[in-house]
């Protein structure tokens, strides 16, 4: 299987299946299952979806100004609605603030809402626990990956989908 990291589209095919999205998932846990089962990496997703030029390593914000919302509609299949709703409007997100907010449970099984986003929504609707910003090991704001000092491999049943932050507790 390949994939033209081009113009972010299957060269002979990819996989993708819209039954694995739940309701109002987030753009970043739509892009991870798309990236996870393609085995794509971030930049190559990011630097197409982006509605100007980036630079990869830096990523692009999940904001309905920065992100191809009708590329990613083209590209997946999906409804336009439900893409659109995967973001929150930009007047919304600027209440919410700039930080990523999670819920470890609902990470653990592939899953980041909308929901967690939204300023007012301090637990997890779904499992009642706080919301998270910050790596619990280092401090760190967003996530960590949690790299063994003594293999240097990612931590296996860490759960959360793997960042390029590389956790500054476990160095």
């Amino acid at each position: 299987m390949l994939f033209d990291e081009r113009a972010l589209r299957p060269s002979f095919g990819y996989v993708f299946d819209p039954k694995w999205l739940d309701p109002f998932e987030s753009i970043v846990s739509i892009l991870w299952k798309l990236a996870r089962m393609n085995r794509l990496s971030g930049q190559a997703i990011t630097t197409q979806l982006a509605k100007s030029d980036i630079d990869p390593y830096e990523g692009v914000a999940a904001r309905r100004s920065e992100v191809d919302l009708c590329r990613l509609h083209l590209t997946l299949g999906l409804p336009l609605k439900l893409v659109r709703d995967s973001v929150l409007p930009d007047a919304l997100q600027a209440i919410s603030g700039p930080d990523f907010r999670y819920c470890r449970k609902c990470l653990c099984r592939g899953y980041h809402s909308v929901v967690h986003q939204i300023g007012a929504n301090k637990c997890c609707p779904v499992h009642g626990d706080m919301l998270e910003i910050a790596c619990r090991t280092c401090g760190a704001k967003g996530l960590c990956r949690v790299v063994d000092p003594k293999t240097e491999f990612s931590r296996k049943g860490t759960g959360v989908p793997q960042t390029g932050r590389t956790c500054a507790a476990s160095a």
